[in-house]
């Protein structure tokens, strides 16, 4: 494994070990915040709506031209789905989204971490990368989150 696939692994196991985990509360009041940054209120002033359309599509335009739409796009090409690097890269930029938005990165790119990381018999940093991965979505429902809390469990120590 290259130097700059470790440095962004480790990158990814850092972020999430810093981060405290957000509390139910918390992820309910930013993902309450961020929808209601999406809505148009058509009681209100055209004034109002316009400059709620202009804010929503400066969003879109942002993100159409975001990192983490690039590296998505990127991770959706065929002879990228064994890129480590690219894999963590992309998990940390959902992570980042999750922490503003409160909604939970979808587990695609966090499960091809794991298993990147256990075809290249790195258990030590597969158990690191679990390990924080758990802190913040140990639980969370759905069949990838599931398979990745499996995985934690097996490497436990």
């Amino acid at each position: 494994m290259d130097s700059q696939t470790i440095e962004t692994v480790t990158d990814l196991i850092d972020l999430m070990n810093k981060t405290d985990p957000l509390s139910k509360k918390e992820q309910d009041r930013l993902y309450q915040s961020h929808r209601e940054s999406q809505k148009i209120d058509f009681l209100a002033p055209e004034s109002v709506q316009q400059a709620q359309v202009k804010a929503i599509e400066k969003r879109q335009l942002e993100r159409k031209e975001s990192v983490l739409n690039n590296l998505w796009q990127k991770s959706l090409v065929k002879d990228n789905q064994d890129d480590l690097r690219l894999h963590a890269a992309l998990t940390i930029e959902f992570f980042k989204e999750y922490l503003k938005t409160g909604e939970a990165p979808p587990p695609a790119s966090p499960l091809r971490v794991a298993i990147l990381l256990k075809k290249r018999r790195d258990k030590e940093l597969e158990r690191q990368f679990l390990a924080s991965w758990s802190r913040h979505f140990c639980g969370a429902i759905g069949t990838g989150y599931q398979k990745l809390d499996a995985r934690y469990e097996k490497l436990r120590p």
